[in-house]
């Protein structure tokens, strides 16, 4: 959100206050009415009723991704199931007690690359298997989650983008 007042702010300064050269008016009360960040989804692709909007759309906000609240609920509903104990394919147990300390900074039995590299979605192995470019890195077996079909589209943004921000346990 700072990127985007400072964004807004800048245009009201540089005398684009009353935006002609945009096509409209912007205003302080409207650098100030816009949307905290933590309204604002990833790839929410909801438009601002504005002249600024090809500009605002170019601006990405995005919210930290939560371990607990976020991954762990897919794990918990997609994977759990199958990888219960850690001693099953993939020696993963992903469990909400264990999970975690099972996939962060652990290195994978398929590949040399590790289950999860924290700010390295490329270099996490377990991304792969749920994008199913697992064979792409040298790996092996089927796109997880098995016989379940492939996680949506936001489910694996998510992922990636909690990888991106530093895989935490929060």
């Amino acid at each position: 959100m700072k990127i985007l007042h400072l964004l807004l702010t800048i245009l009201i300064v540089a005398g684009a206050s009353s935006c002609s050269q945009v096509g409209g008016a912007v205003d302080k009360s409207t650098v100030n009415s816009l949307s905290p960040a933590s309204e604002i989804e990833v790839g929410d692709t909801t438009s601002v009723d504005d002249p600024l909007a090809d500009i605002l759309a170019a601006v990405v906000i995005e919210k930290p991704v939560s371990f607990t609240k976020t991954i762990m609920p897919v794990l918990k509903r997609r994977c759990a199931a199958c990888h219960i104990m850690g001693t099953e394919p993939g020696k993963m147990a992903l469990i909400p007690s264990k999970a975690y300390e099972f996939i962060v900074n652990v290195d994978s039995v398929e590949v040399a690359m590790k289950r999860i590299a924290p700010g390295e979605p490329e270099k996490s192995y377990l991304l792969h298997k749920l994008q199913g470019t697992h064979l792409d890195v040298g790996g092996m077996g089927s796109q997880m989650p098995l016989h379940q079909g492939p996680l949506p589209l936001k489910d694996l943004n998510n992922f990636r983008l909690w990888i991106e921000q530093g895989a935490q346990n929060n």
